[in-house]
């Protein structure tokens, strides 16, 4: 499959996991059931397009749970370090349309 690799046991035969490149995801679109993005959106350079990208990418009745790096008084060397290009607030959402 392009744009992805099996990894990880599975617990269910009918569970599959896979990891893909988040901004080339055009090749699934339609096709997955549930996205995880954890700790993902703060490195991304237009996390919009991102999250536009996974929801493309979700069924009609997909989910998609997401953490970030929040609070962003609490900016840092680390932060610089790690690459994070922001910090989110609680009301500030992102979209997926």
């Amino acid at each position: 499959m392009r744009g992805c690799c099996r990894f990880g046991r599975c617990r269910s035969p009918e569970a599959r996991r896979f990891q893909a490149v988040l901004l080339d995801v055009g090749w699934s679109r339609d096709r997955w059931d549930f996205a995880f993005l954890l700790d993902v959106l703060e490195h991304m350079p237009d996390d919009t397009l991102a999250m536009h990208q996974v929801r493309q990418s979700l069924r009609a009745d997909g989910s998609v749970k997401v953490t970030a790096l929040a609070l962003p008084f609490l900016w840092s060397y680390n932060d610089e370090f790690s690459l994070h290009k922001r910090r989110y607030c609680v009301r500030e959402p992102v979209s997926m349309a």
